[in-house]
């Protein structure tokens, strides 16, 4: 059905703008900025084993959680709603 084709090239047409202004990228970096630096980089590398990551978590205790639904999560849903909204014409960024 052509409403389908339609329908799809314009959701290409907005992944293509999400991709291209870059927010995304961002916020995934920033989501996983800690594989970059101490822990996360040596799991990463392979430098520890299961046994060594085990004690680390034993002599650290609890570990920190972020709850969904963080002003930083909520936020950033708005950022990506902007850029979606946008490419369609019915708002600007």
């Amino acid at each position: 059905h052509i409403g389908g084709m339609d329908a799809f090239a314009r959701g290409l047409k907005i992944a293509a703008a999400i991709r291209k202004d870059g927010r995304l990228a961002a916020f995934v970096k920033e989501r996983y900025a800690s594989w970059d630096r101490g822990l996360g980089k040596d799991i990463e590398k392979g430098k520890l084993d299961l046994k060594e990551l085990e004690a680390y978590m034993l002599k650290k205790g609890d570990m920190l959680i972020i709850p969904r639904g963080t002003p930083h999560k909520r936020s950033t849903a708005g950022t990506v709603t902007l850029t979606l909204v946008s490419p369609m014409g019915i708002a600007k960024a």
